[in-house]
């Protein structure tokens, strides 16, 4: 089956009631495995709609439908290569390296940072 990581805002579009967002990644649970970086959840924890407590059970109750994949060792070496190689964003490459780790296709709004990243997949409808 097919793996499919989600980007944090993907996550953030699912929040907001992103229709768009919310049926590719409808088609995507029954077709795919699909994961998030732990990254994903401290970015999203991290945003100003978490602060409200039926927000932040909102947020909880979404992440856990996701295999999450915590950075290892493995991860943050392969982090620090595409930070090293193409200067994208730490927490961006965090996220790639995990995609990687994974094999798995990395679905994001953010296409143009991601892209720059070779060594990685990313999910086009």
């Amino acid at each position: 089956m097919k793996r499919v990581l989600l980007d944090s805002d993907v996550i953030i579009d699912i929040l907001r009631g992103f229709k768009e967002t919310i049926e590719i990644v409808d088609k995507l649970f029954k077709e795919s495995e699909l994961y998030i970086s732990g990254i994903t959840e401290v970015e999203v924890f991290a945003g100003k709609d978490a602060e409200k407590i039926q927000k932040r059970k909102l947020i909880s109750e979404l992440l856990s439908q996701f295999k999450k994949i915590n950075p290892d060792n493995e991860i943050f070496r392969i982090a620090g290569e595409f930070r090293r190689k193409y200067g994208v964003s730490i927490p961006d490459c965090i996220i790639a390296a995990t995609a990687y780790s994974i094999d798995a296709d990395l679905f994001t709004r953010n296409i143009n940072d991601f892209k720059r990243i070779r060594e990685i997949r990313v999910f086009e409808e």
